[in-house]
């Protein structure tokens, strides 16, 4: 016997060694890993760098523009304005942006933002990624890596924005504002009779409530859907079960579903699909010809790669999360169409490639306004589709800025302020104009707030963000996970100044705990499957002892002649003898339980997830779980294996030694 003990010793070791090693590989090779991914990366570009730079020297003002078009460089020409840089003239397209030389460019900002971007590389390993800026009227495209086809990323490459969509669906309902089809503040149950749910507060919802997520509705469990709504329409059909989670106009809750709404609100008053709106009235003005329109998130268009499912250093081009995306995040672009859309919103309303209006000055200058009353559940406030990314740290930064900034500039501030105290409101009106028309890109006075929006799918990550003001802005698409808004935001303030976010990725760490516990929870299990024979056998013996023990108490107290008077008695006893057996078995079962109800915490792991989501439908939730956070399903899997592996080996061996082992009387059972 002292032979299998030591040989189950020394499994037990191996097994031990073995799983420690994994768990430390798996901790260690994360940002060894991730460093790998981006030297990889420059050496495939040839660069040097983990990216490829294609710089247009074309003006975001369009003076003279013919689009989008060659350099004749092998990178993308975004807006060629055809030598209109020296007069420094403007056709009036883009009033926001101060014209400069296209020859005056600021390396150092350029080396700045290439820096943000192999960081942010590097932490987050995104397997394809177009960065977009936009500062003192140039446009720059900077791509890396490869889509799920294997293709290189390019300006041209289709990619999911996510919910950088809801901009575009705010923008095509202050066009029917702006076309007499209704207000802002007109009841939506009014305007769409179809919309109906089980909460009567939700007559009182109105345009503006649905822009802004104040109209009570919340994220639910209809947004997560094992079966998502393919239009618009169908969502609003499948609210008449909702209730509302606050009574609207009182507070901000985002809701994807809102913007459902808006979406076939536009459908209903401009007779037209959701789709086909935004393609006539949206991206054919702004020569979006690449970008489409989707209600399902998981939708394919041709030419749309797989974007990747990221676990640590691994990538895997996975299809998209199911879900309802229709006026909330449906929309496919491209880093040459983003640039667009970047120029029109430093604009006035005016579309810098056609010169069609698209919202009359006023409401264009509504449609950048965030209220700063309230801020929502998230932590920024909320407009028309567009978050106010300032932020506390900023306006921190702003002031460590105005500390620091260099004996001229303080003595311009200075001189600012002391006119500001001796002149009236007319030369405040024109101190105001002055900021407005831009001063090479820069703000002297103040640092310019920000507005944007991130877009956030299973396979797909994108960020936009610009300041009206000085006319700077960047715009990021991924396929993978990540934090693209600290990118856009880092390469704003590298041409603004303000302070640098920092790039993190808490999810290296996440997944590599949960990987850590999961490579425990199975070393456990491992333990519990060597150690199973030896369990068993401590059970039966316990209970062979016991009954040997009574069996030789009662011989050694009763006669021949007690024993042939007291059959009564005998039967009594075997009876407490059978209760006594079934005790045990019952104790036997009681140390089983532990390990089923492991079985079936392992299972309902990802259910309990998802249900913190919201999520309660077991497909649903098990799905995402699966396509977001992959080390809970892999801690899930870790606790069933574990725990069913060693209970099935616990019951295969206390079947195998269901027969009581032979005891010598006097001596006790043998071993």
């Amino acid at each position: 016997m002292r032979n299998d003990r030591t040989g189950a010793r020394r499994v037990r070791l191996r097994a031990a060694q073995g799983i420690a090693l994994v768990t430390a590989a798996v901790i260690v090779f994360a940002p060894t890993a991730s460093a790998a991914s981006a030297a990889s990366a420059a050496s495939a570009n040839g660069t040097g760098a983990p990216f490829r730079e294609n710089v247009s020297t074309a003006r975001a003002d369009g003076g003279g523009s013919d689009g989008i078009g060659s350099d004749g460089g092998g990178s993308v020409g975004i807006g060629s304005d055809d030598g209109a840089t020296d007069s420094g003239t403007t056709d009036g397209a883009d009033d926001a942006v101060d014209p400069v030389d296209d020859t005056t460019g600021d390396s150092t900002d350029d080396d700045v933002v290439a820096e943000h971007l192999a960081e942010y590389l590097r932490v987050h390993r995104t397997p394809g990624l177009a960065l977009v800026t936009l500062a003192d009227g140039d446009v720059r495209v900077r791509v890396h890596g490869t889509t799920g086809d294997g293709e290189p990323v390019g300006e041209g490459t289709p990619m999911r924005i996510g919910s950088m969509s809801k901009a575009f669906t705010a923008l095509a309902v202050l066009q029917q504002v702006d076309a007499g089809r209704f207000d802002l503040d007109d009841p939506v149950a009014e305007l769409l009779p179809e919309l109906h749910l089980a909460d009567a507060r939700y007559r009182s919802i109105t345009v503006e409530h649905l822009l802004t997520h104040r109209s009570g509705l919340a994220a639910t469990a209809l947004e997560y859907a094992s079966d998502p709504a393919a239009a618009p329409a169908e969502t609003v059909g499948r609210l008449a079960d909702e209730e509302l989670a606050a009574t609207p106009g009182t507070t901000t809750l985002y809701s994807n579903a809102g913007y459902a709404v808006l979406a076939r609100l536009v459908e209903h008053t401009a007779d037209a699909g959701f789709g086909d709106y935004l393609e006539r009235e949206i991206f054919t003005p702004l020569g979006m010809a690449s970008t489409t329109a989707t209600a399902r998130c998981d939708a394919e268009p041709a030419g749309l790669a797989r974007g990747f499912s990221l676990f640590g250093p691994v990538r895997v081009a996975v299809p998209e999360l199911p879900l309802a995306c229709a006026g909330s995040g449906g929309i496919i672009s491209t880093a040459r169409d983003m640039a667009a859309w970047l120029r029109f919103q430093v604009g006035d309303g005016t579309s810098p490639e056609t010169g069609d209006v698209l919202l009359r000055p006023e409401t264009f200058a509504a449609f950048h306004e965030v209220p700063d009353d309230e801020a929502p559940d998230d932590g920024a406030a909320y407009g028309y589709g567009w978050h106010d990314t300032t932020g506390s740290d900023d306006n921190e930064a702003k002031a460590e800025a105005d500390t620091s900034t260099s004996t001229s500039t303080s003595s311009d501030s200075d001189s600012d302020s002391d006119s500001d105290s001796d002149t009236d409101s007319d030369t405040d009106s024109d101190t105001d104009s002055e900021v407005d028309a831009g001063t090479d890109g820069q703000d002297t006075s103040e640092r310019a707030a920000l507005i944007g929006h991130g877009g956030t799918l299973a396979t797909f990550a994108s960020g936009i963000e610009f300041s009206p003001r000085t006319g700077t802005g960047a715009v990021v698409l991924a396929n993978g996970a990540g934090d693209p808004m600290v990118l856009t935001h880092n390469a704003i303030v590298a041409v603004d100044g303000g302070t640098t976010l920092p790039t993190s990725n808490p999810f290296d760490t996440f997944n590599a705990a949960l990987a850590g516990i999961s490579a425990l929870v199975l070393l456990g299990g491992v333990l519990v499957v060597v150690r199973s024979r030896r369990w068993a056998q401590r059970r039966a013996e316990r209970g062979a002892e016991s009954s040997a023990e009574r069996s030789a108490e009662r011989r050694a107290h009763d006669s021949a002649e007690d024993r042939a008077d007291d059959r009564a008695d005998d039967r009594a006893e075997d009876r407490a003898d059978d209760r006594a057996a079934a005790g045990t078995r019952r104790a036997t079962v009681l140390r089983l339980v532990p390990l089923a109800l492991f079985v079936l915490l392992g299972a309902a792991l990802p259910w309990l997830g998802a249900t913190l989501m919201g999520v309660a439908e077991p497909v649903a939730a098990y799905r995402i779980v699966l396509w977001l956070y992959p080390a809970v399903l892999l801690l899930g899997v870790a606790i069933v294996l574990a725990a069913g592996s060693g209970l099935t080996a616990r019951l295969v061996q206390l079947k195998r030694l269901a027969r009581p082992v032979p005891v010598t009387p006097g001596r006790g059972p043998r071993r």
